[in-house]
């Protein structure tokens, strides 16, 4: 199959509906990452989703839809917490997770009775999804386990071959892929952080519980929302944490070098001094957090193409936007975390050495 890429106009976005119409995938922007969608009713196009990423069939898809009318059409109630959250934050990077209309596949879902439904912020986006006319399930447009992508050139290096189409966007501007949410627990439930931080969601809905997985590596057996159970935003290269100052991440990077390791790091600008002439990269610029999930999916993605194998990556803090930061760091590396108190033997702990 050969894969063709079109700028997303309105020319393009009619190409693309027809193709959805035919049973076909495609790959489309939107403000978070790029998505892989295909028709909502149409289960054998739901099917080739899975197939191209080689995604697990429990893991359930996010549905978008063009506007807020058209969430009814996926969902078969919508709790008054929940029209809070749509009111307050659609079109946006947000989903909700709601009871499912029996009409929804459980290949969409996961096999489970909920769904997860959002409205892109992203223009272009919405006007895809409005020529297409029907909501389009779609998880982000990579290979599973690795990276998300956030230019269409992520999504070729991933899918080339396998899907007919990728609608051009340009990059993404959020970087990380929205925030889950979910309506069908007696608390409102946090289940992937994303830019629509919890604390903008507990100002707008009051109290909101928060999934252990988001930050913990608990066993999940089912899954409600995506980036809970399985192995995520993951290079080749081995990713760790350090949750200490610049200077230990020079002395992990030093000892790395010493063990044939081709290592990098991806820190904060304000270190620049530090690092001095050892291999790194600006995950977070001018000191802003906002800076790290536009940054984070393409550094991991460029560390790869320049052969590093071993990845040193600054902790952040968990208020705000870096807890979706945090989130996927943490399930990049495995929930590896060195500080300053780690010693040699730790460092080979984590690369996987003995002796």
């Amino acid at each position: 199959m050969k894969t063709e890429i079109l700028p997303l106009n309105s020319s393009s976005a009619k190409k693309a509906a027809e193709l959805i119409h035919s049973g076909n995938v495609v790959a489309f922007p939107t403000e978070t990452v790029y998505g892989l969608g295909a028709s909502v009713f149409d289960k054998e196009a739901v099917k080739k989703i899975f197939a191209a990423k080689g995604r697990p069939a429990d893991n359930p898809l996010i549905v978008h839809v063009a506007s807020k009318d058209k969430i009814c059409t996926v969902a078969s109630e919508i709790p008054k917490k929940a029209q809070i959250a749509i009111d307050t934050f659609m079109p946006g990077p947000i989903t909700v997770v709601l009871p499912k209309r029996k009409e929804i596949s459980p290949l969409v879902t996961g096999g489970k009775d909920t769904v997860g439904v959002r409205i892109p912020e992203h223009k272009l986006a919405r006007m895809f999804l409005e020529e297409c006319d029907c909501p389009i399930p779609a998880p982000s447009a990579n290979s599973s386990t690795k990276p998300s992508p956030t230019t269409a050139k992520h999504v070729f290096d991933d899918l080339n071959g396998k899907i007919p189409l990728i609608l051009d966007g340009g990059a993404c501007l959020g970087g990380v892929e929205s925030t889950v949410i979910s309506f069908c627990t007696e608390t409102p439930t946090l289940l992937r952080p994303g830019l629509i931080t919890l604390e903008m969601l507990r100002d707008a809905l009051g109290e909101v519980d928060v999934h252990p997985s988001v930050l913990e590596n608990c066993k999940v057996d089912s899954v409600a929302s995506p980036g809970m159970k399985y192995k995520h935003y993951s290079p080749k290269a081995r990713v760790i944490i350090v949750s200490g100052s610049a200077e230990t991440v020079c002395s992990l990077y030093d000892s790395a070098l010493e063990l044939s390791k081709r290592p990098v790091i991806l820190w904060n600008e304000k270190d620049k001094d530090v690092l001095g002439s050892r291999a790194h990269y600006w995950l977070i610029e001018h000191n802003c957090i906002s800076s790290a999930a536009r940054n984070l999916f393409a550094l991991l993605r460029q560390v790869d193409d320049e052969g590093f194998d071993t990845v040193f990556i600054t902790a952040v803090d968990k208020k705000d936007e870096g807890l979706s930061v945090m989130n996927r760091m943490l399930r990049a590396s495995a929930f590896t975390v060195l500080d300053d108190s780690s010693s040699l033997q730790d460092l080979k702990t984590a690369l996987q050495i003995n002796g």
